[in-house]
């Protein structure tokens, strides 16, 4: 049997726009990464899709740069962006969605919206945040995410690098520990930042 062959590799905005079916896939997986997050948007299936399908690798989003492990397909995605630039670029997405809502769920969703954020550890600091891993449905469990995360460590070389986890995703927070990521400090949220220092 011979093994399956895997590259990592940059994806851009052009390439997505140009790729619809894609863009559409990797949106998929963006989906699968924070369940918590899209499940409180009032939109369609359809609708939440297609803008974060808009939004991965768009430098105004927090998902400003996304790579893939391919093999046949694409297998795992990962998107990060300049930590310094994270706020304005989760507001950008939020925005985004907001603007689909309808009005009379409006008031709710931004309601919604605050108390998740208030659910997240904040991260004041420099470097890239991680903002998504995701492995496609029946390839997790295979080293896939790990491959990937480690394959866009070796990208960002010695920079310092940030991400969040949900507090209860014992494999997640493995998979990171494992690749160098300690926690920042505050066990109390239910979204956890880990850090890799400087190497």
């Amino acid at each position: 049997m011979v093994a399956e062959a895997f590259v990592f590799e940059p994806v851009g905005a052009q390439a997505l726009r140009a790729d619809r079916a894609r863009a559409l896939r990797l949106a998929e997986l963006s989906l699968s990464a924070q369940p918590l997050f899209y499940r409180l948007i009032p939109l369609s299936h359809d609708a939440i899709l297609d803008s974060v399908a808009r939004q991965i690798a768009d430098p105004a989003f927090d998902m400003a740069e996304a790579f893939v492990l391919r093999g046949g397909e694409d297998t795992a995605l990962v998107t990060d962006t300049d930590v310094t630039a994270l706020a304005s670029a989760q507001m950008a997405a939020l925005m985004a969605f907001l603007r689909l809502v309808p009005a009379s769920a409006a008031r709710e969703f931004q309601g919604q919206m605050r108390a998740y954020s208030a659910s997240i550890e904040p991260i004041a600091d420099t470097g890239r945040y991680v903002s998504r891993v995701a492995v496609v449905a029946g390839r997790q469990g295979q080293g896939l995410g790990r491959r990937a995360m480690a394959e866009y460590l070796g990208r960002v070389g010695a920079m310092k690098v940030h991400l969040h986890a949900h507090r209860d995703n014992a494999a997640a927070i493995a998979l990171y520990r494992s690749l160098g990521f300690v926690p920042r400090g505050d066990a109390s949220y239910v979204f956890a930042a880990f850090t890799r220092p400087i190497l």
